[in-house]
């Protein structure tokens, strides 16, 4: 009763995490173009202390789409991605990266995942996006991070940050 004149929004389709051995939080999502962006944390499950671990390497997983016509995701598209297992000897904080995953919009068809690592909690709490006047298509991710934070540049090479508590790379 508590929800009288609610309406639960109407979708074409959906996309799902499918891996037991990572997950996602996602707290944001953004439109660009065609793309819908979904960012939050990804975490590995897998953690080294424990007794019986394999490392794999497509530790978290997206499919879609699934749809009125396709409940159990038979015809799905699913993508992969390898993130770093963290020990949990201490704790479970160290095992979340900031992610991003490109979903198009029009099919819900997953197209990407991009990881940020680094050592210590990496945690996503904004994420815009916008076309410029001259077509260029922007996505800014932000939040804050402990230790260091890795990302991948579009020449294929990498540039790690250091929080500005750390002392060249020590937290």
């Amino acid at each position: 009763d508590t929800y009288q004149g609610c309406e639960f929004p109407k979708f074409e389709w959906a996309a799902y995490g499918t891996r037991l051995t990572g997950r996602m939080y996602t707290r944001r999502a953004a439109l660009l173009g065609d793309s819908l962006y979904a960012a939050g944390y990804l975490k590995s499950t897998n953690a080294p202390n424990n007794e019986g671990f394999v490392d794999v390497e497509d530790d978290f997983g997206v499919s879609g789409p699934y749809t009125k016509d396709d409940q159990t995701g038979q015809d799905a598209t699913s993508i992969t991605s390898d993130l770093v297992s963290y020990t949990t000897e201490y704790g479970s904080y160290a095992q979340y990266e900031v992610g991003v995953v490109k979903i198009d919009r029009r099919t819900g068809v997953p197209q990407d995942v991009f990881v940020y690592y680094g050592e210590g909690q990496d945690e996503t709490s904004g994420l815009a996006a916008k076309e410029t006047a001259s077509g260029e298509k922007l996505l800014a991710v932000s939040g804050h991070f402990v230790g260091s934070l890795s990302a991948g540049k579009s020449d294929g090479s990498t540039i790690e940050i250091f929080n500005s508590n750390a002392e060249g790379g020590a937290d």
